[in-house]
């Protein structure tokens, strides 16, 4: 009798110490949007910055890709051939035609997206200014070399200046690698606040008439809106996903570093887990949410 009762009374004892572990692990595990703010300790600043100029800069590379394609798909074919690109852009043919056969091709040497000073909206965001693309081949060549450069080009109202370079990385299917790399970047939020920011991309483009996405990896240095430095990284396991749409990323990993703090692994699959303005950033195992402008 005393040997099944003390069995008894373990088993009772290693029971409450299981549920009573289990019940606290669930009592821990909070969701996304209700873990507390970020604060400047935790590199939000950095972050949200950071987080704007992948957003911004991919969007400029997104209608890069998008508009030279569908005006080069229409030009290069037989000389004389109709030509109805887009009415905000304005194309520059090379001089000297690509000869296939008995037929004669063409390619765009330059071409000037205007949008207007009143704006103009696509895939989610307004834009208004001027991208000019300068490059030496057709889009789809391997290694062409794409230059981007804003003029007084504005996002949803945030000036977006720099200049980068695109190049063709190879083309598979409808998926497009490009690298990307972006000097001078800078970004004034609409209470004259700014953001510096120079990258080295991975960026890979798949286009459809109906959807539209990216793909984001490498690394970036800048100096968020207060004025601290800081450093960022994007591995390929855990590249940033943008899609037609939606102003943020749909998932993906930044870690930022800032001098005299600790690393800060920002997680853009939290929230609902579908196009929502909540980031997940975690220092030293304690998370917090960033809410997104």
């Amino acid at each position: 009798m005393k040997s099944i009762f003390k069995t008894s009374v373990l088993t009772m004892l290693a029971l409450s110490v299981v549920f009573s572990t289990s019940c606290k692990k669930r009592a821990e595990e909070v969701a996304d949007e209700d873990l507390p703010e970020a604060t400047v300790t935790e590199n939000s600043e950095s972050s949200q910055d950071d987080a704007q100029a992948d957003e911004m800069y991919t969007h400029v590379y997104t209608v890069v890709h998008t508009e030279v394609s569908n005006v080069e798909e229409q030009s290069f074919k037989m000389e004389g051939s109709t030509i109805d690109p887009d009415p905000n852009v304005t194309p520059y043919w090379h001089k000297d035609s690509i000869v296939v056969g008995p037929n004669k091709y063409y390619y765009i040497d330059t071409m000037i997206i205007d949008f207007g000073t009143t704006g103009s909206t696509w895939a989610g965001k307004t834009k208004k200014g001027k991208i000019r693309i300068t490059k030496d081949k057709q889009l789809i060549t391997p290694t062409c070399i794409t230059k981007v450069e804003l003029i007084n080009f504005y996002i949803d109202g945030k000036l977006v200046e720099g200049t980068a370079t695109l190049e063709n990385k190879g083309l598979s299917g409808n998926e497009l690698t490009l690298q990307a790399d972006v000097v001078g970047g800078k970004i004034t939020n609409t209470d004259q606040t700014f953001a510096t920011w120079d990258a080295t991309r991975t960026v890979l483009i798949q286009y459809f008439p109906t959807n539209v996405y990216a793909t984001v990896s490498g690394n970036s240095t800048g100096c968020n809106h207060l004025g601290t430095t800081y450093s960022s990284t994007i591995s390929d396991s855990d590249k940033l996903k943008f899609v037609h749409g939606c102003k943020y990323p749909l998932k993906g990993v930044v870690t930022l570093t800032e001098t005299g703090k600790p690393n800060a692994v920002v997680n853009f699959g939290g929230g609902t887990g579908g196009c929502d303005n909540i980031a997940v950033v975690t220092v030293n195992g304690v998370k917090f949410k960033i809410t997104l402008d």
